[in-house]
């Protein structure tokens, strides 16, 4: 005779109802033929074994049974199952198939010495076996790094948002903690059926979330959650044990307000404004920013070649000191230049937009000239943008530095715009108070 949950268990992952996030992943990787190793997480009943099964089916086909071995941690949780019937199972060279799969359930519920000897397992089999860990509810609480406490729940979100990939792992015999780093997770959709969760609160008002049959270290050894008495005393993690935090989301600092504090910084560091620097290096960030800009600006009149030679800004001085039309015989004579230099001259200043020229109502071979409102620059090449800014701000600035300031495409990092990038990226600028 056969248990219906075991007759009609799913044999496929297309027969798992529900559950579709985490079925879509397995099917891809089942039709590429390899798996990483991973962690299913999720109360009892919700189908992790479940899906292992159909993953198997799916991988192995007729040889699924001897390339899959089924463990549970909470009935065979010493070192020995591990060094053991696990060790054997995956030295043994699979059948039709690059790797075999060691599902073990409950993992959590290996001693301290046996997961030791699971990690060493799984690196020195990482070619020939994957493994498959079963974990439970999602109110479980797990440590990471820093002494950061949540619960597996809560690390799948940040798990699947690339927030976070690391855990921490306490060695109880030796005292010591590691970091080791999440390889694959899998979050389930909590279904509890068959078993009960309880809710254990410490005297220091710290609770703990479990099924009844999860394991909890005492000082008496580890004890069944459901056994757990009044007067039972459990192992936790000191730093943590009555430690309360104030669920505040706001962030510890505005970051217009952190800028100005890196202002302040920086002039106490010696960085001056333009008004008081003398040298580019030496300028403050807000002000380098200022003078980059302009940098450029006068570097793109050289481009468009809208700047005056000093023979052009001459006649164009001429044309302004009479602060009317003027003719153009009267400039040639101020400029004691010849007729055809006079023409060439007010040409090429009039098609760069610093001169007018109309004809005489009366007589149309009279023509005249008069300046236009806008400024002009004599501006030709970089040097002359070099000489501008070191004339208008009385800074001293090298060539190579203009040459910088003005490279096509690139954006040039102030100290403080460098400061905060870094802080980014290792994840500080948000930081919140809870």
């Amino acid at each position: 005779m056969e248990l219906w949950t075991e007759k009609y268990r799913p044999k496929k992952l297309s027969e798992v109802i529900d559950q579709k996030h985490v079925v879509d992943k397995l099917k891809v990787w089942s039709k590429e033929g390899s798996i990483p190793n991973m962690l299913f997480a999720g109360p009892a009943g919700v189908g992790k074994t479940t899906i292992a099964l159909a993953l198997a089916h799916e991988l192995f086909g007729e040889n699924w049974k001897s390339n899959f071995q089924e463990t549970n941690a909470s009935d065979e949780r010493g070192i020995n199952v591990v060094r053991g019937r696990i060790k054997d199972f995956a030295r043994v060279k699979s059948m039709g198939s690059e790797f075999k799969i060691v599902f073990l359930d409950e993992s959590d519920a290996l001693t301290p010495e046996a997961q030791q000897a699971l990690r060493r397992t799984m690196e020195r089999f990482s070619g020939v076996c994957r493994f498959i860990l079963s974990c439970i509810a999602p109110d479980t609480k797990i440590l990471l790094p820093e002494d950061v406490e949540m619960t597996i729940d809560e690390f799948m979100k940040i798990y699947e948002n690339k927030e976070v990939n690391t855990v921490s792992t306490v060695d109880i015999k030796n005292k010591k903690i590691s970091t080791n780093q999440v390889l694959c997770a899998i979050k389930m959709n909590p279904q509890i059926t068959g078993k009960r969760v309880l809710e254990i609160t410490t005297m220091t008002g710290r609770k703990l979330k479990v099924t009844e049959d999860h394991p909890i270290l005492t000082d008496n050894g580890w004890k069944k959650a459901g056994e757990i008495g009044i007067d039972d005393r459990i192992v936790v993690y000191p730093h943590l044990e009555g430690t309360g935090y104030e669920n505040d989301n706001k962030n510890i600092f505005e970051l217009e307000s952190f800028v100005k504090f890196l202002q302040k910084k920086e002039r106490n560091s010696l960085y001056k404004p333009i008004s008081r620097a003398k040298r580019f290096c030496k300028l403050d960030s807000l002000s380098r920013k200022i003078l980059t800009q302009k940098v450029r600006e006068l570097y793109k009149t050289v481009k468009l070649g809208s700047g005056l030679t000093e023979r052009e800004y001459d006649i164009y001085k001429i044309v302004r000191k009479f602060r009317g039309p003027v003719q153009r015989k009267e400039i040639q004579d101020r400029a004691g230049l010849s007729r055809i230099r006079t023409v060439q001259l007010l040409r090429e200043i009039r098609r760069k937009g610093f001169l007018n020229c109309y004809s005489d109502a009366l007589d149309k071979r009279i023509i005249y000239f008069q300046v236009t409102g806008r400024k002009p620059t004599t501006l030709r090449n970089m040097m002359d943008v070099k000489r501008a800014i070191e004339k208008r701000y009385n800074i001293e600035i090298s060539f190579s530095e203009i040459r910088k300031l003005v490279k096509e495409g690139k954006h040039h990092k102030t100290h403080i715009e460098g400061t905060i990038d870094k802080l980014k990226q290792g994840g500080l600028i948000d930081l919140k108070y809870n």
